[in-house]
């Protein structure tokens, strides 16, 4: 009678853990989720203000085009600087997509595939900054050099606007991409794993 009891007795516990195993699970689960679901919003909304940005500036240049001073660098820096805001729709539109298309809900490995072709489109999109970005601060100071006489407080306005611009570039490449991809990489690897588990 006691054996029988004993064997109850261990049975009950032994369901009980299984639930147990189950239940944290599924709450390891859902927290991976929501760390991958904020480091993606935040993704989200840091490319969408960005598109609006090239959205709204890309008209703006082109009014700009028609009412400016014309000279040679004046010309080439407004039109490189169209060229980079038109590019910057399209990229803006094209990782934007890519982001909608990682949906937790959907397979694990698909969600994985878009988040590399995103991560991989960053990296590119960085180096491509760092080749252009001199190129477009070399024009601007070519195209005041043109403008012979500029105030001494436009140059230090000019220079003070590049320097921020490195900087919040090198943030933006640091502290939002990086920190936010390799969350939302962590959780699908981790979330994979519990699949194969199961």
């Amino acid at each position: 009678m006691e054996l029988e009891e004993l064997k109850n007795v261990w049975v009950a516990l032994d369901n009980k853990l299984q639930k147990n195993e189950v239940l944290n699970e599924r709450v390891v689960k859902e927290m991976l989720q929501s760390k991958a679901n904020k480091a993606l919003n935040l993704l989200n909304r840091f490319e969408f203000i960005g598109a609006i940005i090239c959205f709204i500036a890309l008209p703006f240049l082109i009014f700009r085009l028609g009412t400016m001073k014309h000279t040679l660098w004046m010309e080439m820096m407004v039109y490189c600087g169209i060229a980079l805001v038109f590019s910057g729709c399209i990229t803006q539109s094209y990782k934007l997509w890519l982001l909608l298309k990682i949906d937790l809900n959907n397979l694990i490995s698909e969600n994985i595939k878009f988040l590399q072709k995103y991560n991989l489109f960053i990296k590119r999109e960085k180096m491509a900054a760092w080749i252009y970005t001199p190129i477009l601060f070399a024009s601007i100071i070519f195209t005041f050099i043109s403008l012979n006489n500029i105030e001494l407080w436009r140059w230090v306005a000019v220079i003070s606007v590049l320097i921020f611009s490195i900087i919040l570039a090198i943030w933006q490449y640091k502290k939002i991409y990086d920190v936010n991809i390799q969350s939302i990489k962590k959780s699908l690897e981790e979330l994979k794993e519990l699949e194969e588990e199961n």
